[in-house]
């Protein structure tokens, strides 16, 4: 009775996590959520008696794919929706816009 309920406990969390990963906003945050998603599926498949699949699940998901989506958002530059309304606009162009209105170099 106390193996299934943490079962199912794990499969809600990993139910919940999943959703998340969807609905954020930030990559960065999806990532790391996604990272722990695959953890407690690996946990899962333990429980299930199959420690070589959550050995496997850990391996590939949880650790080299999240390092390969970690590495790709660093190499990416950065998109945020301008207030004013006027489209996608660099996060460093803003930053040199405000530079260049107080008198430093842009």
């Amino acid at each position: 009775m106390g193996d299934i309920m943490i079962l199912e406990i794990s499969l809600l969390i990993f139910a919940a996590a999943s959703v998340a990963v969807v609905m954020l906003k930030d990559l960065l945050h999806a990532v790391i959520v996604m990272a722990a998603a695959d953890a407690v599926l690996a946990f899962v498949f333990f429980l299930l008696g199959a420690p070589d699949i959550a050995m496997t699940q850990v391996a590939v998901t949880a650790g080299l794919t999240t390092i390969i989506f970690l590495v790709a958002i660093g190499k990416t530059r950065r998109m945020e929706e301008h207030e004013g309304g006027a489209g996608k606009v660099h996060a460093d162009a803003g930053l040199k816009t405000v530079k260049a209105a107080k008198g430093g170099k842009a």
